[in-house]
């Protein structure tokens, strides 16, 4: 998989959802109020598994279906089908639940 470390950002239902991938890790993140930790592991067709604090399962199993460095499309075993922009600089959209960490 071409360069999935990094900070992507994708809108689900209009609002924003932020995947940050880095040394096989990987956390997610949701207006919602979301957050879920876990890896990205497997070659030809890499897997998220993820696990989320508050115990929702929309994104916790997700295939990623195509990356070419720039754009990421992950297919959730919840149904819900994402395109991730790799964001500029690490940027962080707004529209996020305050209390995140920044660092």
């Amino acid at each position: 998989m071409k360069d999935a470390e990094g900070v992507w950002k994708a809108s689900g239902g209009g609002k924003p959802v932020v995947l940050v991938v880095g040394a096989k890790q990987a956390a997610l993140t949701t207006a919602d109020g979301h957050l879920c930790t876990g890896t990205l592991a497997g070659d030809g067709k890499p897997t998220l598994t993820l696990r989320c604090a508050d115990g929702n399962t929309d994104r916790t199993k997700g295939a990623v279906e195509s990356n070419d460095g720039g754009t990421m499309r992950v297919s959730w075993d919840g149904g819900t089908k994402d395109t991730f922009k790799k964001a500029k600089d690490g940027e962080l959209p707004t529209g996020l639940p305050s209390g995140l960490p920044t660092n």
